[in-house]
């Protein structure tokens, strides 16, 4: 292992990274502040999307960058991407909630069975360390997209159980809405801003009037799970709570192109 011991600090510029899911919102910017700011030795993007994948290499165009193109679902081909890798932030998952709930086999293939290839391929490449990136719908989840995350959780905390004698730690970072991100409601309120409407069920019953939800941006908090990663013991929330009211009018600004509102 020349990125780091178990227990120690990583030196990034050794180490060879790899991203689930890497051609998603979090994993562009991921990967771009991975580049920017930390330069691995190798950055290794495995996603099943061989066209955002083209558009990466366009757009990063890094010496350092490498892509693998398969599911989490396939547990050899993990294995295949994970050699000699020495940490792996796992991002790959269904999120859309009504799809979830739509295709419900579909997604507990992806969000808990791939989080348990994830795992056991990591075990085997004797990967140092596993990130796996959650959210806080796994809360006391009322929907399956939460419940199939809080699953995974599980599992990649159960996973220390047979991992850390073999030198593997897991560990998991929770995120909360991400204004801007693929799929969120900044972009179906944007559709509907110049006609001064709000889409239908946008946010009306999303909780109560004070009820207090964590927000962020897709660059502000990219890289929340390596200072994780690096040190910080327990849970922590990305981003500040907004309550609920506050939340939708920001929302609303940013998709009208308000950026005071991002603040």
């Amino acid at each position: 292992m020349n990125a780091s011991e178990r227990d120690g600090a990583l030196d990034w510029s050794e180490a060879s990274v790899l991203v689930t899911g890497g051609t998603g919102s979090f994993g562009n910017k991921f990967v771009e502040i991975m580049l920017s700011r930390y330069r691995p030795r190798r950055l290794v993007v495995f996603s099943r999307d061989e066209l955002k994948q083209s558009e990466m290499i366009a757009r990063f165009n890094d010496p350092a960058l490498r892509f693998f193109v398969g599911d989490v679902r396939d547990q050899a081909r993990l294995e295949r991407a994970m050699h000699g890798v020495d940490v792996v932030f796992h991002a790959a998952a269904l999120k859309q909630i009504p799809s979830c709930e739509y295709n419900p086999f579909e997604a507990i293939q992806t969000n808990v069975i791939g989080a348990e290839n994830v795992i056991s391929a990591a075990i085997d490449a004797r990967v140092k360390r596993v990130v796996m990136i959650s959210t806080d719908k796994a809360v006391n989840p009322i929907n399956l997209y939460g419940a199939t995350k809080l699953c995974a959780e599980k599992l990649f905390i159960q996973g220390n159980a047979y991992g850390y004698p073999r030198g593997t730690v897991f560990s998991v970072v929770r995120y909360g809405n991400v204004i801007g991100s693929r799929g969120s409601v900044q972009r179906r309120v944007h559709r509907h801003a110049t006609r001064r409407e709000a889409p239908r069920g946008a946010d009306r019953r999303g909780g109560e009037p004070a009820g207090p939800r964590v927000r962020g941006h897709v660059p502000a908090r990219a890289d929340l799970p390596v200072v994780g990663l690096q040190g910080s013991g327990g849970w922590q929330a990305a981003g500040r709570r907004l309550p609920l009211l506050e939340r939708h009018e920001r929302v609303v600004a940013v998709a009208a192109g308000d950026e005071r509102a991002r603040a």
